[in-house]
């Protein structure tokens, strides 16, 4: 009789993380906070608009800053046919590195021209078809994709 291995998915419990909870606890007492001040101002009528006031006010203050973290630093730059966003690129995952050492790697292949770019950290490299990579842009720190002149 052969040993019988079990394979089960793990099951995610339901509840929230203490992450998740501070985040919560922390737009409830931002939405408490905005009650409080439109209160002393206009009475009850301003706590019941405050409150709503300060939970959306922080919710969309921080989407916008996702969103803008987004669009200042992209994940990828444009391709060098022009058709630029993160969305513009099929994602393909080598099980043989491209780069010295062997590391496993992405390929980024252009939806419109078909170029294929790998990523690694800070830099963009063009892929040629007889697999040598070449210089496209570098991400400089706390800036924008840039040409790579090396």
């Amino acid at each position: 009789m052969g040993s019988r291995v079990c394979a089960r998915k793990r099951i995610r419990q339901a509840g929230q993380t203490i992450f998740e909870l501070g985040c919560l606890l922390f737009v409830i007492a931002a939405g408490i906070a905005v009650a409080v001040s439109f209160w002393r101002h206009w009475g009850i009528i301003g706590a019941l608009i405050g409150f709503p006031v300060g939970l959306f006010g922080l919710y969309y203050l921080y989407v916008g800053i996702l969103k803008l973290d987004s669009w200042w630093l992209p994940v990828t730059p444009p391709c060098c046919c022009g058709e630029g966003s993160s969305s513009s690129y099929d994602v393909e995952f080598l099980k043989e590195g491209l780069f010295p050492g062997g590391s496993l790697e992405f390929v980024y292949t252009c939806q419109q021209c078909g170029r294929r770019y790998v990523k690694g950290h800070r830099k963009f490299l063009e892929v040629s078809a007889d697999n040598t990579l070449h210089p496209y842009m570098k991400h400089a720190p706390f800036g924008r994709w840039r040409l790579d002149g090396d």
